[in-house]
């Protein structure tokens, strides 16, 4: 499960990081190439992933800012979770190995069994409060959504007061013969 995230999230920085010199665009195969004039697109993406409606709106430093925050405790909430359930089901082998050697086996040996065991459960519980960083992650996505829905307006050009066009882009690219994503962003 955590391999797929991180390879999602390296396809994603991929995508975002400029292209080499030389890289073609075709501009006809864009998918999202309209400005985010409607809070309500900008809503859309944030119920995506937090963090992206503010960026498109042109709360930069926030949208950013929330992105970073979500992402950094998913992962370690997944991290900590795949972890957790891991050393458990280690912690099962080893306690019934403990309780077959303390049948009829050899003290030393039961009792070697018993310190790993011991050492498996302060893991698990360490394991286990890293996990309650889901629920910081939970907390991040309705913050944003609370905030993308009554806070964060749609920034605007300070001499025309007119929205910012084309900030937020998605795009297909061919890059060196091999198709790709490109999400762009304008403007600061």
């Amino acid at each position: 499960m955590h391999r797929l995230l991180i390879f999602l999230l390296s396809v994603f920085f991929g995508a975002v990081l400029s292209l080499p010199a030389g890289a073609q665009v075709y501009p006809d195969h864009t998918f999202i190439a309209k400005d985010l004039k409607s809070k309500k697109q900008a809503v859309v993406l944030s119920a995506v992933f937090p963090g992206l409606g503010q960026i498109g709106l042109g709360a930069r430093a926030k949208g950013m800012s929330i992105f970073v925050a979500q992402l950094t405790t998913l992962l370690v909430a997944i991290n900590a979770n795949e972890n957790y359930k891991t050393v458990k089901g280690r912690h099962a082998q080893e306690t019934e190995q403990y309780l077959a050697l303390r049948q009829g086996g050899r003290f030393e040996q039961a009792q070697q069994r018993w310190n790993v065991v011991q050492d498996m459960e302060d893991d698990l519980d360490r394991y286990h409060r890293w996990r309650q960083v889901g629920y910081l992650a939970a907390g991040i996505y309705v913050y944003n959504m609370i905030d993308i829905l009554f806070f964060t307006q749609p920034s605007t050009d300070e001499q025309t007061s007119t929205p910012v066009p084309n900030r937020l882009q998605l795009s297909a690219r061919i890059i060196d013969r091999s198709p790709g994503i490109r999400f762009t962003y304008y403007g600061l």
